[in-house]
């Protein structure tokens, strides 16, 4: 059994984050690992042993193994695997009359979990990706945001798991907000015409919006807009077109946005990672 109560304090150290893409030779070779790992499958196929059980994953597949498990993996060559993956320890310090104790309650987590509520996999996707680009980024309190990220994940699963009862009426709305902002999300969009989409007042779209994932519905199509440009500065897209691409009709509201949102300029990203491009295409890179 584990303590829900303690969980919420859960203080994890990280020892690797990322965000791949397998290449058609990627694999994980059999051996022990060392840190606890968590992974999420948001596209593609692959197989997993774990301490001599065989898995199948796909999309929405939730992988945990402990310290110590015994594992093996790779992709699925038809269709590459997409993930994102963890590599950290942890603890769960408590504060009583005697002082200062620290737990490590086991994670309530089974080895291959399916997430099969739409709007869980979505905001797990959506909480791994500002985990991802945070721990790569050079924001001061980056260390802050990716173990509030990583608490908001941990508490999210368990939710889940433990049969938490979600508002599928306020959930469908916001889901439906933020497909419209994914593929709108060139144009001038306002409140008032992300409210009329939903057939709700500007207001209950902001509250709902909030409550469900813990933003404003503008700051989420800035997130929108930052990955995509993000991915079009790895591509070679010039800054100025990259601007135009992601909605923003001037370049240098959009170069002091993105210095603002990643701590660098977007001329400065792109040179950083243009001589990369291509050799992150073919990295075979294992967790």
């Amino acid at each position: 059994m584990y303590d829900s109560m303690l969980m919420q304090s859960i203080q994890p150290h990280f020892v690797h984050i990322v965000n791949r893409i397998c290449t058609p030779s990627w694999e994980i070779k059999k051996g022990h690992i060392k840190a606890n790992n968590l992974m999420l499958i948001y596209d593609g196929q692959g197989s997993f042993m774990v301490n001599g059980e065989k898995f199948k994953v796909s999309k929405g597949d939730l992988i945990y193994c402990k310290s110590g498990d015994l594992r093996s993996a790779h992709t699925s060559t038809d269709k590459l695997m997409k993930t994102y993956a963890i590599d950290f320890y942890y603890t769960c310090p408590e504060f009583s009359d005697e002082g200062w104790k620290c737990y490590t309650p086991p994670l309530p987590f089974d080895t291959v979990q399916k997430i099969d509520n739409n709007y869980v996999l979505t905001k797990l996707i959506s909480l791994f990706d500002t985990l991802a680009n945070t721990w790569v980024s050079r924001k001061r309190n980056k260390l802050a945001i990716c173990r509030t990220t990583f608490t908001d994940i941990i508490g999210l699963i368990i939710d889940w798991k433990s049969g938490y009862s979600f508002d599928f009426a306020k959930l469908e709305r916001v889901e439906k907000v933020i497909k419209y902002m994914s593929e709108n999300y060139q144009q001038k969009l306002t409140l008032e015409m992300l409210s009329h989409e939903v057939g709700i007042s500007i207001s209950y779209l902001s509250s709902i919006f909030k409550e469900i994932t813990g933003t404003s519905p503008i700051n989420y199509l800035m997130d929108i807009r930052m990955f995509r440009a993000k991915t079009l500065l790895l591509e070679g897209v010039s800054v100025s077109q990259t601007a135009e691409q992601v909605g923003f009709m001037d370049v240098h509201y959009f170069s002091r946005y993105f210095k603002k949102y990643e701590g660098i300029y977007p001329t400065q990203y792109y040179n950083k990672n243009s001589s990369l491009t291509g050799s992150l295409k073919y990295s075979s890179k294992k967790l």
